[in-house]
């Protein structure tokens, strides 16, 4: 399950879509593959891979998919649902930039000046 996982995940980049093709659970799918994105097995697997764009990839089509996903997921009252059809019509839409791609780590330094390591008194 968690290999077909991978292979879903990579296509669609939609973690609850990857779980349920894999066999999981739809009920739980969006909780399962979110924790399945994080397993230390799996994690490297899917971030040393470019995404899979296939030939036959339409974007309308995708469109369409992304708002039908988000209205069924309104309908059931599934706000975590509605969040990643959000996400996935934001990402087909170039709006949405994946945060492990535009990590940006640095040090700030603040000078406090002397503390006094007696009574802990600022200078």
């Amino acid at each position: 399950m968690q290999t077909k996982f991978v292979e879903e995940y990579l296509k669609t980049r939609d973690s609850g879509v990857a779980a349920i093709a894999a066999g999981y659970s739809q009920k739980t799918a969006v909780i399962i593959g979110n924790k399945l994105l994080r397993h230390p097995e799996i994690s490297p697997l899917i971030n040393n891979q470019p995404e899979v764009q296939s030939e036959n990839f339409n974007l309308a089509k995708a469109m369409e998919e992304a708002d039908e996903a988000y209205k069924l997921a309104k309908k059931n009252d599934d706000p975590s649902a509605m969040k990643n059809a959000s996400e996935y019509k934001s990402k087909l839409h170039g709006m949405l930039k994946d945060s492990n791609k535009d990590e940006r780590n640095f040090t700030i330094n603040i000078d406090v000046g002397h503390v006094c390591s007696k009574c802990g008194h600022s200078e």
